[in-house]
């Protein structure tokens, strides 16, 4: 085997880590911004649990970002516009890359 051929699946190795480890923040981000939006709604313990459980099922699925970001406008229609969600992830999922390791902390 070359150094070329050494080089070039290094680089695929790391690729492939670092999109996992993405993905692994990503659905970090989805669970803290599912917990946080239950919160914010004024219903009991047990629906809570109900909903953030339902929120959790949407992340397996292709496009989970998009979906439960539109649950969650959805939930929380009139109390908190879509913009602050979308915000609110943002700043969840820089944590979760954090937390991770993919961007050096503050």
């Amino acid at each position: 085997m070359s150094t070329f051929d050494d080089r070039e699946n290094a680089f695929e190795a790391k690729f492939a880590h670092d999109q996992e480890m993405e993905f692994r923040a990503e659905m970090m981000a989805l669970r803290q911004i599912a917990v946080w939006s239950v919160s914010l709604m004024q219903i009991s313990r047990q629906e809570k649990e109900h909903r953030t459980a339902a929120l959790h099922s949407l992340e397996i699925q292709k496009g989970a970002k998009a979906l439960i970001l539109a649950q969650l406008a959805d939930d929380l229609s009139g109390d908190v516009d879509e913009d602050a969600i979308t915000t609110t992830y943002d700043l969840f999922l820089r944590d979760a890359r954090e937390k991770i390791g993919l961007i050096p902390s503050d």
